[in-house]
């Protein structure tokens, strides 16, 4: 008995950090965009001459990174903002109704 308590205590844990452990689906598709642009550049560098041309694709390349990058910032920034946004109202929210339910008490303390 003890031991199967045991047990689903450790799976409720084991749900729980499964769900900790998934990954933003924009985090997913930047990083496997950046990782392609790198395995390219990595081509670029080791089997082409290094021409004009290639050296200039090769920036550009370097720049798509840079922007990906701070893509992922901006929407972790945006994450972050919706979020303070949403705990402002919420306090905002809760605020009212505890004003409003010590007018409700008052009133009716009024009236006894």
């Amino acid at each position: 008995m003890k031991c199967k308590m045991y047990f689903a205590i450790l799976l409720i844990v084991a749900f729980l950090l499964n769900g900790c452990a998934k990954k933003d689906p924009v985090n997913t598709i930047i990083d496997n965009n950046i990782e392609h642009f790198t395995q390219v550049l990595n081509y670029a560098y080791n089997n082409m001459e290094q021409n004009s041309d290639i050296v200039m694709l090769e920036n550009e390349l370097d720049s798509c990174i840079v922007v990906l990058d701070s893509v992922k910032q901006t929407h972790f920034s945006e994450i972050d903002r919706c979020e303070s946004e949403t705990d402002y109202w919420r306090l905002a929210s809760i605020s009212l109704f505890v004003l409003l339910m010590l007018g409700v008490f008052a009133k009716i303390k009024r009236i006894i």
